[in-house]
């Protein structure tokens, strides 16, 4: 909490730091600080950022094979093509 008080951030600003946040829980952060605040929003083709989260989390197996299953870490490989990958990783595509 000391670190999104108001003195904290301004501080940080006029040193040249910005603070960056992701994802739907920053909403309204800018209405609460007394500094410099904006939002942004990237947009993507869906079907674009699938395949690229595809690519990076099953074939890559990056951030530590997290969402590949103890199975494939001994085989070495996400043995799924795009549809199947989207099955195992379920409806809640918020990564």
């Amino acid at each position: 909490a000391q670190y999104f008080a108001t003195a904290t951030l301004r501080t940080q600003y006029a040193a040249g730091k910005r603070l960056f946040g992701k994802g739907q829980y920053g909403m309204g952060m800018c209405d609460d600080m007394e500094v410099p605040c904006v939002y942004l929003t990237v947009l993507r083709d869906p079907v674009e950022r699938y395949l690229s989260h595809y690519k990076y989390s099953c074939l890559n197996g990056a951030e530590g094979r997290a969402q590949w299953l103890d199975e494939w870490k001994k085989q070495g490989a996400c043995p799924l093509d795009p549809i199947e990958f989207m099955d195992h990783i379920g409806p809640n595509l918020d990564w």
